[in-house]
């Protein structure tokens, strides 16, 4: 177990790690509170990611049995939870991006209204975030956890190196940016590269561009399936 699992072990510190470095950097670069206003708002960005980590671990079992009867039914599968986590995370970043203002004055008080443009960028690392999770179980599957050790080290790497230009010239906005465009090398861009995960790319890409077409596919079967019975 701990031969095949150390990469993901490896990968859940590097995200810990990872995630907090933007703060560490805004304090280096801005001061205790510019992390003040910048932590506001990503504890409420972050607030939602327990969601995709309940879901795929309740349907992983499923698409270790898809696996085991066929690769056209796990990818059918894995498309169809894609999706669903594409869905769910613009459910929440829509409404949070539109209200972030309000949130933010709700929530923390009016001295924290820089937030507010923080999380209105910040939140739309969910949609990545999500995916990533989703991706995460098909490496899994693939017996590909390795991959999952050198995402995140991509990840981590783009958002250092962006932080390095984007917080002093932008502030703790240019933060927000560093993790939008980290989360998504790290979730999905990263595996573009490899031939083996190219076929996770491609779902993740076409969940995005087309969210609810393998959900009107598999609706429309299960419709008829009842009619016919």
């Amino acid at each position: 177990l701990l031969r095949e699992a150390w990469p993901l072990i490896v990968a859940g510190i590097g995200i810990m790690l990872y995630m907090r470095i933007d703060q560490i950097m805004i304090e280096h670069y801005l001061g205790s509170e510019a992390v003040g206003v910048f932590s506001a708002a990503v504890r409420l960005s972050e607030a939602i990611y327990f969601i995709p980590t309940i879901i795929c671990s309740s349907i992983f079992p499923a698409l270790v049995a898809a696996k085991q009867r066929s690769n056209q039914e796990f990818n059918a599968k894995s498309a169809l939870l894609f999706e669903i986590m594409t869905l769910l995370a613009l459910c929440a970043a829509i409404p949070v991006a539109l209200l972030s203002s309000w949130i933010i004055k709700f929530t923390f008080g009016s001295e924290y209204a820089a937030a507010s443009d923080v999380l209105q960028i910040h939140i739309w690392a969910s949609v990545f975030v999500f995916l990533g999770v989703a991706g995460s179980r098909w490496l899994i599957t693939e017996k590909l956890a390795i991959q999952s050790m050198y995402r995140t080290l991509a990840g981590a790497c783009c958002n250092i190196s962006l932080n390095f230009y984007f917080i002093p010239e932008f502030g703790i906005v240019g933060a927000a940016y560093s993790t939008l465009i980290s989360q998504f090398i790290a979730s999905i861009g990263i595996n573009a590269l490899n031939p083996k995960t190219r076929s996770c790319f491609l779902l993740q890409i076409k969940s995005i561009l087309l969210p609810c077409s393998n959900l009107l596919i598999q609706s429309k079967l299960y419709l008829n399936k009842r009619v016919n019975n």
